[in-house]
């Protein structure tokens, strides 16, 4: 941890994990979420800590997605009907949709279960705590009335749930995708053999 390029989430991991080293999976998985691309990873065990900081460390640093194409410098008319430039906007986890106050989330991460869900909410807490990153759990033992309150929190970046609350709550207007650009998916195998249907909630 102390080589990571991590510059908010380095000091709080070292803290927690002490001298433990990363684990197989962190070591590889980390950079290459880091730089944007896809992963598919294969581990003995479900690492949530490896999903989650590459796609945490982005948003609490404020940064646009990995890939992201450059935002076109926004134009506005004077009076005089010459073009000026408006300050481009600034990236933040708190953008909110006027429309019904849904704030839009950046992340979104997928758990078939239970556990997996709680372990990835645990994460997340430790690794959002003293940033203005706000997250909403759609599952679990959370239910549907307070997971609505943290959609229209405008701090929440990041959504976690199980597949069939998250649908619920898309085909219901409740959960607003626009600019979500980071999905996670854990325990890939459980989800699409259906698996995860029989905790949906």
């Amino acid at each position: 941890w102390h080589a990571s390029e991590l510059p908010e989430l380095a000091p709080r991991l070292r803290t927690k994990l002490g001298s433990s080293p990363p684990s197989d999976i962190q070591r590889q998985l980390i950079p290459i979420g880091l730089a944007g691309r896809d992963v598919v990873a294969i581990a003995p065990t479900h690492d949530a800590l490896a999903l989650l900081v590459p796609l945490l460390s982005p948003m609490i640093n404020h940064e646009p997605p990995p890939n992201a194409p450059p935002k076109a410098t926004a134009k506005r008319m004077t009076s005089s009907a010459h073009p000026t430039e408006e300050p481009p906007h600034k990236e933040t986890p708190k953008t909110q949709r006027a429309n019904g106050g849904l704030c839009r989330p950046r992340a979104i991460v997928i758990t078939p279960n239970r556990p997996l869900l709680a372990s990835a909410e645990a994460t997340a807490a430790f690794l959002t705590s003293g940033t203005d990153i706000g997250y909403a759990i759609a599952g679990g033992e959370t239910d549907v009335a307070e997971t609505l309150t943290r959609l229209r929190d405008k701090s929440t970046a990041l959504v976690l749930g199980s597949p069939g609350r998250l649908l619920d709550l898309i085909e219901q207007g409740s959960l607003d995708v626009t600019d979500v650009g980071y999905l996670c998916v854990m325990a890939l195998d459980e989800v699409r053999s259906g698996e995860a249907r029989r905790d949906a909630t």
